[in-house]
């Protein structure tokens, strides 16, 4: 099944996204872009936000059930002689369910915004570590240009 966060055709199918981004780094080798804990911080970015589709789908059906038409329906089968205490308990389990589920995506949201910016911090740290390398290399190049030619020497004249 193709990831929805990968754009189509983007490797060969069957690959997880963890064994796809181990063929990428392998296949770029030392000339990477990203450096592996880059890779995996783009990997728990996307578990991270995978869990946040599941929970707000889960928090949707939630808030669904929670309708007073959806509660009464899902308690017309007990056959109470109290349907509203049966009601006012389905309610109160789907509220609890409800402060369980927001509160995980907040904790999931709160671990999305540190990975963002340690992910940013990796890419402004390979960007620096780039720019020092291509630095030292033009010094080098300019250190091998700036030698100068040994010196020649005119063949003397006899003297006479």
């Amino acid at each position: 099944m193709p990831s929805p966060f990968a754009p189509e055709g983007l490797g060969p199918p069957g690959y997880t996204v963890s064994e796809f981004a181990g063929v990428i780094s392998t296949e770029v080798g030392e000339g990477a872009v990203k450096n592996h804990h880059d890779i995996s911080a783009s990997i728990t970015m996307i578990d991270v936000q995978s869990k946040m589709a599941d929970l707000q789908s889960k928090l949707d059906q939630v808030e669904f059930n929670l309708k007073p038409e959806n509660i009464e329906q899902a308690t017309q089968g007990y056959g109470s002689t109290r349907p509203e205490v049966a009601r006012d308990t389905r309610r109160r389990q789907l509220e609890n369910e409800k402060g369980r589920l927001q509160a995980q995506l907040n904790i999931l949201e709160s671990s999305r915004v540190r990975l963002e910016q340690a992910i940013a911090t990796a890419d402004s740290e390979v960007d620096l570590l780039r720019a020092r390398l291509n630095q030292q290399r033009l010094d080098a190049d300019m250190k091998k240009t700036e030698t100068p030619a040994p010196k020649t020497q005119t063949p003397r004249k006899p003297d006479q």
